[in-house]
């Protein structure tokens, strides 16, 4: 997914998560003394905001990096934000403290002796208990179209090797019952860090219900954890969109060996920003033998953030102002990185303007913004997220210059309902790109009542998308299987 959320208001996303709808953000690290492997891992629980009858589920991930120290990120699943930093964790004689300066917020806890945290969330002048317990022991039953048993296909754990990165990559490939070869494709996860089922919203894993379905009908499918991030090696955070096109083609090499895969027939599906990379694949690999693209773009990045920065505003009823200074702060801030390479300039004239901007606010119009975000750690985050590899890359990068050099069978699909990836003006770049490449072979769909996740919504906005039970739309992952299968046997 190309954006990013923080908490607030607790109720609605706040102006400081969609200012800039900066990709999944990548954690923060920080030195912790305390050796102990007893406060890593994954950690749920839920506040009651004061005023609502609802409740705010959130999770905290713990981790150590390679060098031993802590990091964390957090996510707020009913919100729809994934992968909030933290700025600073310490943990020390069963006590810990995790600061996000992004959003203001701070969780003080004690780990106990039954094994869980008791803690205090603070924001914005409001306090709040917020036990946690361990996400396993909080593991909700699953969702309707969780793979159930019998599994007329098999698993394999594998792994494979970009060569030019130097890094193992790790992943399940899911086998048609039967002697084979099969046809194959490798999925691709959009932006931010994903396992290899894109668990999102802790108990939504669409690549997992896609690999189960695909697998079923006779498509064997490769889904692998992305670089970084679960049992795969390599660095994230210095990666951008090559990077990761480079990994899944290293994937799709190495499944041309398995003596049950068609090594003529592995295709490509890239969802979200990976529906972009299945096109710079194809574009540099004539051997592809097809590519889906679910929620891909066809404009440039620094569009996109634009125009799903203003659609996702108006969903949640922000005011014009607020809709207009997001656009002026983000035209000009993608100016400024653009247009100067040096990061630490750029950072200084990122914090620069956002200060100056907002000293020629009216007093009131400075109130209307500042209640929305924390102004100096809001500077500060942008000036360091928009100056990352990935973020330069996306932000300038036209992914039109790819799908021109495409050749093979294309199915490009986006939901009527998508947000994010605004359909209309992304399959109509993508329909004219691959007409200049002369390419006969293309399908391309709006797809009616869908959102971002191809769930059947309401709004398709994102807090939407852990309320709706639906993972994957089936009339979806039909269409998908019946044109791979199309395809190859033609």
């Amino acid at each position: 997914m190309y954006y990013s959320v923080q908490i607030n208001s607790f109720r609605k996303l706040s102006f400081s998560s969609v200012m800039l709808l900066l990709v999944l953000l990548t954690p923060s690290f920080a030195a912790a003394p305390e050796q102990s492997e007893e406060i890593v891992g994954d950690w749920t629980g839920k506040l009651e905001p004061p005023g609502s009858t609802s409740e705010l589920r959130l999770v905290l991930h713990i981790k150590r990096n390679d060098k031993g120290m802590l990091f964390s990120t957090m996510d707020s699943p009913n919100q729809g934000a994934e992968g909030i930093p933290a700025s600073s964790i310490t943990y020390t004689d069963k006590d810990l403290e995790i600061r996000f300066a992004s959003i203001g917020g701070t969780y003080r806890a004690k780990l106990l002796e039954n094994g869980r945290l008791d803690g205090i969330w603070s924001q914005g002048g409001a306090r709040m208990d917020l036990p946690m317990i361990r996400l396993d022991e909080a593991k909700p039953s699953g969702r309707p179209q969780d793979p159930q048993p019998p599994f007329p296909y098999s698993n394999e754990n594998m792994d494979f090797v970009n060569e030019n990165a130097g890094i193992t990559l790790s992943g399940t490939l899911s086998i048609p019952e039967g002697d084979g070869p099969f046809p194959a494709v490798v999925l691709i996860s959009g932006s931010g860090q994903q396992d290899r089922d894109g668990a999102l919203m802790l108990d939504h894993r669409p690549f997992l219900v896609l690999a189960d379905y695909l697998s079923r009908h006779g498509i064997a499918v490769l889904r692998y954890d992305d670089r970084g991030y679960g049992k795969s090696g390599g660095s994230f955070h210095t990666a951008d969109s090559r990077d990761f096109a480079a990994d899944a083609l290293a994937g799709k090499k190495h499944l041309q060996s398995h003596p049950k895969i068609d090594s003529e027939n592995i295709g490509i599906i890239g969802h979200s920003e990976g529906g972009y990379i299945a096109a710079m694949i194809a574009a540099d690999n004539p051997d592809i033998p097809f590519i889906v693209s679910l929620a891909g773009s066809g404009i440039p990045g620094g569009e996109i953030i634009k125009k799903q920065t203003s659609l996702i505003l108006k969903a949640y009823e922000r005011s014009d102002n607020l809709i207009k200074w997001n656009r002026q702060l983000q035209e000009k801030m993608f100016q400024i990185i653009t247009e100067e390479k040096d990061d630490a300039i750029a950072k200084q004239q990122i914090r620069d303007f956002f200060r100056s901007f907002y000293n020629g606010l009216t007093k009131k119009e400075q109130k209307e913004f500042s209640e929305h975000a924390d102004i100096n750690s809001f500077a500060n985050m942008n000036a360091s997220q928009l100056t990352s590899p990935w973020f330069r890359f996306f932000v300038e990068h036209n992914p039109a210059e790819d799908w021109e050099k495409v050749k093979c069978p294309v199915l490009a699909v986006i939901g009527s309902k998508d947000l994010q990836v605004p359909p209309k003006e992304n399959l109509e770049a993508i329909g004219k790109a691959l007409q200049k490449a002369g390419n006969k072979r293309v399908t391309l769909q709006e797809l009616d009542g869908l959102n971002h996740l191809f769930q059947n919504a309401k709004t398709g906005a994102p807090d939407e998308y852990s309320q709706i039970d639906e993972t994957f739309a089936p009339s979806v992952m039909k269409l998908l299987r019946d044109w791979i299968l199309k395809t190859v046997s033609s």
